[in-house]
């Protein structure tokens, strides 16, 4: 009897890693190597990664036993938009970005006059040599209480490593429902841009809760942050805290969001490692950061619904 042809492996060619990784896992592939495809980096956060190349190609047979190779680099990587295809939602992501970011130069021209102030180049923290716990991963901090502030304001604060405080008028809140967008949920973004990227972006994707609360419309938070070190010759760093809300979960979150019922407000708090964007920046000074604040939008946001 012949043996049945081995599958084809899916094309998860411009997918973020960690929706790679379930792509395959769904196919039967559970063996995969990830790369970086620019340098020597290794990987720390599946989400923060996308996958630019795979060995095999796209739907070339191969046994599931076979490792599937992965090369991966950071959307904020120069050079990524021409390895990623047409098709790729994190090109998608990255248009996104740019269409907000338009939208949010042109707001601020037409409200700024002749006698504002040039907006800050910042946020600039300073880097401190001390460590926050020598023994593991520092617990996550509580959740800010919710705050009244300001309509289109962002107040953050990070200590550990790095330490400095900002406050944004630059918010940029919206709600993606199916269809609108590579993921579904709300996200909250805020500058001044720093190294061409916002200083502030919280995402929260929704989901549908399993077990007991099944059909609870749940959400899994990602607070990322970029800043400039003024002890290091203005390199940029960024800081990305994740985790679930749901109890159970076998790694321990690193973030966790309280949205206000309009979800026009959102208190953070996040634990993360800060690393640089430049592969010339001084590696050493990678550190544990912690990651509160609050942000207010100028109105309320939808529901997202299915």
């Amino acid at each position: 009897m012949n043996e049945p042809e081995p599958p084809p492996v899916p094309d998860v060619t411009g997918l973020r890693l960690d929706d790679a990784h379930d792509t395959l896992d769904a196919a039967g592939f559970e063996n995969f190597e990830d790369r970086d495809a620019l340098g020597k980096r290794v990987p720390w956060i599946d989400s923060n990664w996308a996958v630019v190349r795979q060995e095999p190609l796209p739907d070339r047979s191969s046994p599931q036993s076979d490792s599937v190779i992965l090369y991966v680099a950071k959307p904020e990587d120069e050079g990524i938009r021409e390895l990623l295809p047409e098709s790729s939602p994190v090109l998608a992501e990255l248009e996104e970005q740019d269409e907000r970011n338009r939208q949010t130069q042109v707001t601020e021209q037409s409200t700024s006059t002749t006698d504002a102030p040039p907006p800050p180049e910042g946020p600039t923290f300073r880097y401190s040599d001390g460590h926050l716990d020598e023994s593991g991963q520092p617990a996550l901090p509580p959740v800010p209480d919710l705050v009244p502030r300001v309509p289109g304001t962002a107040r953050v604060e990070v200590s550990g490593a790095w330490s400095g405080t900002w406050e944004s008028t630059s918010v940029n809140c919206a709600a993606y429902g199916p269809g609108e967008s590579s993921f579904r949920g709300w996200e909250y973004v805020a500058g001044p841009s720093v190294g061409g990227e916002s200083a502030l972006d919280i995402r929260l994707d929704s989901k549908y809760a399993d077990g007991p609360d099944e059909g609870r419309l749940r959400f899994d938070p990602d607070v990322s942050v970029a800043f400039r070190d003024a002890d290091s010759q203005n390199a940029v760093w960024e800081a990305n805290g994740s985790g679930a809300d749901q109890s159970g979960e076998v790694n321990l979150p690193q973030a966790a969001v309280e949205v206000s019922l309009d979800r026009s407000t959102v208190s953070f708090g996040a634990v993360a490692v800060a690393h640089s964007w430049s592969f010339s920046a001084d590696y050493n000074r990678v550190g544990w950061v912690v990651i509160t604040g609050t942000l207010t939008c100028a109105g309320a946001l939808p529901e997202v619904g299915e």
